[in-house]
């Protein structure tokens, strides 16, 4: 769920095959659907006041404004966080439609991958609808959770972990440096995380699309941009305008809260991962291995290579790459990107790089691979903490 970039390409590729004309579907009578809601779409939202978005020019060709909205919406006239927001014109104004928010997946910050995205979206989207997206709160440029003084702590407090843990050992450290870091974001920013839900970022989508001014929300979202939608659709089903939800999240076992599971075991991502990791391993031993650099020659054959290679990285990491990284058994899993297809020529040339290594005698360790990029801001909001929240919850808030 948190591979925004594959999410954002999974934006263009739904509208592009097709998904656009659904947006822009049924042209003649949107007038008239968007007065039967007018109403609907009035000044207030659950009582709280429509922001006003003193737009200014940001990132050459969009408008970028701050949205002060509740952070506790039965409480709307208390505490606000800041919604910072961005848009691009319709290039087309005189045949606008209207509004089209965008959520590309996460939950995760979307400004600064959609302000770079923008034109890969489709010329139709771009020219009859203003292009909206905001950062949710909790992430990015609007109010978001701060764990750590900035994101150089936060590498460091991380930085003994792997990858995901192997082993009842690993297992034993992952709970208890996770469980520090829940209790430190907690400490941190308990009022915004007891705010910080689905719930909340539909209804702060709500006061977004009052405050550009359209009677109902045009929406496209990815992955869990997808629970997003649904959310906003149930809590304001007479103000959905054209709505499209590509790669679904199953909103029931999303915002059903399970004591042994987290969220990617009950929407089944384990099987998910290992279907397309056989899926995978099949094609490239269909392959030779000029199209394919780790194939065995056979399905069966590549699938049994890589399980000898699982096995020799258990028993010691190896070293490879330029400069020279330390690879272990749960860094092979992260070497192709499973979910673009794209990608997996080359994730192929680096397992054939880790399987040459591994039959090598073992090289002294060298650097770890890095495992999470810091953010670009400072103090950095951190990207774990709003995941520590109950950002799934639809209720209570």
């Amino acid at each position: 769920m948190k591979n925004h970039g594959r999410a954002l390409r999974a934006v263009a590729v739904a509208v592009a095959a097709g998904l656009a004309a659904a947006l822009a579907a049924g042209i003649a009578d949107a007038g008239a659907a968007q007065g039967a809601v007018r109403q609907a779409g009035a000044t207030t939202t659950a009582a709280a006041p429509v922001p006003v978005l003193d737009w200014k020019a940001c990132d050459g060709g969009f408008q970028c404004a701050t949205a002060r909205v509740p952070l506790d919406y039965r409480h709307p006239g208390g505490a606000k966080v800041s919604i910072v927001v961005v848009r691009h014109l319709a290039t087309d104004p005189a045949r606008r439609l209207g509004s089209l928010f965008i959520n590309g997946g996460g939950p995760a910050e979307q400004i600064e991958g959609l302000v770079g995205f923008y034109p890969s979206l489709p010329a139709v989207m771009r020219e009859r609808f203003d292009i909206v997206f905001f950062d949710p709160r909790g992430f990015g440029f609007s109010t978001a959770a701060r764990c750590f003084p900035d994101a150089a702590a936060e590498q460091a407090f991380l930085s003994g972990l792997p990858l995901f843990p192997v082993g009842a050992r690993q297992d034993a450290a992952w709970v208890r440096t996770w469980g520090r870091f829940d209790a430190r974001c907690g400490k941190a920013n308990g009022s915004l995380l007891d705010h910080d839900t689905s719930a909340d970022v539909a209804r702060d989508m709500d006061l977004l699309r009052a405050a550009v001014g359209d009677p109902v929300l045009n929406y496209v979202g990815v992955s869990y941009g997808t629970g997003l939608g649904a959310v906003y659709a149930n809590l304001y089903p007479s103000r959905v305008g054209r709505m499209v939800l590509d790669a679904s999240l199953d909103p029931v076992a999303w915002t059903t809260p399970d004591a042994n599971l987290p969220f990617t075991l009950r929407l089944g991502q384990d099987e998910a991962n290992a279907a397309g990791l056989t899926a995978f391993l099949n094609l490239c031993g269909q392959a030779t291995t000029a199209a394919c650099a780790f194939s065995a020659g056979t399905p069966a054959a590549t699938r049994a290579k890589w399980s000898t290679l699982l096995r020799r990285l258990t028993a010691h990491p190896v070293t490879a790459g330029s400069p020279p990284q330390t690879f272990t058994y749960a860094d092979a899993f992260a070497v192709a990107d499973l979910g673009d297809v794209s990608a997996w020529q080359q994730g192929a040339v680096q397992l054939q790089q880790l399987w040459a290594a591994s039959a090598a005698t073992p090289a002294a360790p060298a650097a770890s691979r890095p495992r999470r990029p810091p953010h670009p801001s400072t103090p950095a909001p951190s990207r774990h903490g709003p995941w520590c929240a109950p950002t799934a919850r639809t209720r209570g808030t």
